[in-house]
């Protein structure tokens, strides 16, 4: 009787082991799956649900990281602030889906001509925001016109047959002791001066040279 009261004791604990194991890989399982349930949840509050860039929350949570990496480390931030021209009249003849095909296609291309350090961001409507890390005066220039080219070379022939998109840029660098939302107003002027000028082209502050990049 002994012998077999041993025996049962060694099945029942062998039996309470498994049912141990078995809830540790499912407590395992299920952590796995609420962490990746709370990283999409993050997602889905800093991105953009059109384009899938930084939206406008993400984008100034961003700016300050960057602001005050920048000032640590010692080096420049920019910002530039872009709007797609004429965007009205592609909603407008063309419709709201066109319309978005095309700031998703804008988004797309501007984000991989970016380096890893640069956030792309959409402010709202056609308006995008770009962080420029180590900004300089020839630096934000150059990237300036290769977004004006990468967006031109975008294929937008769901429009009518040689239609283009440009886009107008106004850009500026972070003042020692400034804040972002102050040089993102300046560069947002010197946007509303570009499209005033023409629109498909790029101002600046005056100190930074040449004022007007066409």
């Amino acid at each position: 009787e002994i012998d077999e009261l041993k025996d049962e004791i060694n099945i029942v604990g062998k039996s309470l082991q498994r049912s141990t194991q078995e809830l540790e890989i499912l407590v395992e399982q299920r952590t796995e799956e609420l962490k990746k349930a709370n990283l999409k949840l993050e997602k889905l509050a800093y991105t953009d649900s059109l384009t899938g860039v930084a939206n406008r929350s993400a984008l100034l949570n961003k700016s300050e990281e960057e602001l005050r990496r920048s000032r640590r480390l010692g080096y420049d931030m920019g910002v530039m602030m872009l709007d797609l021209d004429n965007f009205k009249s592609v909603n407008d003849n063309y419709g709201h889906d066109a319309g978005d095909k095309v700031l998703k296609s804008v988004a797309q291309a501007v984000n991989n001509s970016l380096r890893k350090d640069e956030t792309l961001g959409r402010l709202g409507g056609e308006e995008f925001v770009v962080i420029v890390h180590g900004a300089d005066k020839v630096g934000m220039q150059q990237l300036a016109g290769r977004i004006q080219d990468v967006i031109s070379l975008q294929d937008f022939s769901f429009l009518r047959e040689g239609y283009s998109v440009t886009v107008s840029i106004g850009y500026t660098k972070v003042e020692k002791n400034e804040q972002f939302k102050s040089a993102l107003k300046r560069a947002d002027s010197h946007l509303y001066t570009a499209k005033a000028n023409g629109r498909n082209c790029c101002v600046t502050d005056s100190e930074i040279i040449p004022k007007l990049v066409k």
